[in-house]
Formats: structure tokens, C-alpha cells, sequence
């Protein structure tokens, strides 16, 4: 058996007598991920598909994304799935070779969100802005946790902010339930400060109120 905080490695899946542990993945490198995915780039772009990067939060290893994308670049869409945590510098490069962002906005309120992630989010605020000032190809995401992001304060803030930027469509993804299931495989607790029995609030009305469409994902 393993013990608390025990970290697997390749020596003890090795070793393993029953073969009960084995390798979910591999090392790649840019050039081995743009040639995979270009093996169905006639399908994707007859679907009107592509591929999206997401994560966790692909801007943290920003340079291989970066990578990636210019590898691609004219011969498939492509997508980044991301929170729009980086410095405005390497957000803009990015923004200079991808085609569309899935940018999720999930608390407005800056001393919140830093509780919530640890991070500040006036870098995130200015991202969008960039997009939104440059007519880049985005789609707004609002991830709902209750009782932290589907609040009536929070969704009339955002509502806000989106109104300003004169963005009038976002997305809405109720919280997934099943993210708690990945956490011991990190050997880490699942600990959230928030009932997930709870289901989220859309608070459509809100939305409406501020002239913006949404669609329940």
C-alpha cells in the first residue's frame, strides 16, 4: 500500500510485481504535438474544428504553448482555453498567434479573488481589456461555484465590467462535481470552503438586466 503523501515514480512503477501501476503519459515535445494533431486537420477544418489548448492553465508553461502555436500556424484554428493569469507582454504574444480565446472571468472583486486563488486579478482585467480593445476572437466563460462565483454581487460586477467592454455573449459552466475525484491523485485533500451540494445560480435575470445573452453549457 501507499503511504500518506507517498509519490509514485518510475522506479516503483517498475518494480511493481502485479503490474497494478502503470504510466498514463509521456514526454512531448511541440513539434511531436503539432505532427499529432495535424494528422486530422483535413477532418477538423472540413467539421469547422481545431484544436483548443487548455489545462489547468496553459499560460503557465506559456513558452511551449507558444510553441505549439506557431507550429500550427495557417494550418489549423487554434484555440486557448485559459483564466488570463499572465503579464500583459506574454498575453499579447500569445494573442498574436492564436485564433480564438475561451476566457474565463470567474470573481471580479480583486481581495475575493485572492483569497480564493491566491493570486491578484488586475492582470487577468487587463488581458480582457486588450482583447476586447483589439478585436480579438474571444468567448466569455463564467465558471459557477456556489456560493463564490454565482453570487449576486459578483455576477452584477462582471455583468459590469463585460457591459464596458461592450461584450454582450458569455457562457456558463455550473460547477463539475467531479473535480474533487482528481485531487487524491495529486495526494492531495479535497477541502473546498463551499457546500458542493448546493446547485449553482445562474441569476439569468442579471444578465438580462445588462443586455448580455447566455448560454448554459
Amino acid at each position: 500500500f501507499l503511504r500518506e503523501n507517498c509519490t509514485l515514480c518510475e522506479k516503483c512503477l517498475n518494480t511493481c510485481p502485479t503490474g497494478a501501476f502503470e504510466i498514463a503519459g509521456w514526454d512531448m515535445t511541440a513539434e511531436k504535438i503539432a505532427a499529432e494533431v495535424l494528422k486530422d486537420a483535413i477532418i477538423m477544418k472540413g467539421s469547422g474544428g481545431g484544436v483548443t489548448f487548455s489545462g489547468g492553465e496553459p499560460l503557465a508553461s506559456h513558452g511551449f504553448l507558444l510553441e505549439c502555436l506557431k507550429l500550427l500556424k495557417g494550418k489549423i484554428h487554434r484555440a486557448v482555453q485559459t483564466s488570463g493569469f499572465c503579464s500583459p507582454d506574454i498575453f499579447k504574444t500569445i494573442a498574436e498567434n492564436t485564433d480564438l480565446f475561451l476566457f474565463d472571468q470567474k470573481i471580479f472583486d480583486r481581495e475575493m479573488h485572492i483569497k480564493y486563488t491566491h493570486q491578484d486579478n488586475v492582470n487577468i482585467k487587463a488581458n480582457l481589456c486588450y482583447l476586447a480593445q483589439n478585436n480579438k476572437n474571444f468567448i466569455i466563460r463564467i465558471p459557477l461555484i456556489p456560493t463564490v462565483t454565482d453570487t449576486e454581487k459578483n455576477l452584477t460586477e462582471i455583468c459590469g465590467f463585460l457591459k464596458d467592454l461592450g461584450i454582450n455573449y458569455a457562457e456558463i459552466l455550473p460547477y463539475n462535481k467531479m473535480a474533487g475525484g482528481k485531487y487524491p491523485l495529486a495526494g492531495k485533500k479535497y477541502e473546498p470552503d463551499f457546500d458542493t451540494n448546493i446547485e449553482p445560480q445562474p441569476h439569468a435575470d442579471i444578465f438580462k438586466k445588462f443586455g448580455i445573452e447566455i448560454k448554459i453549457m
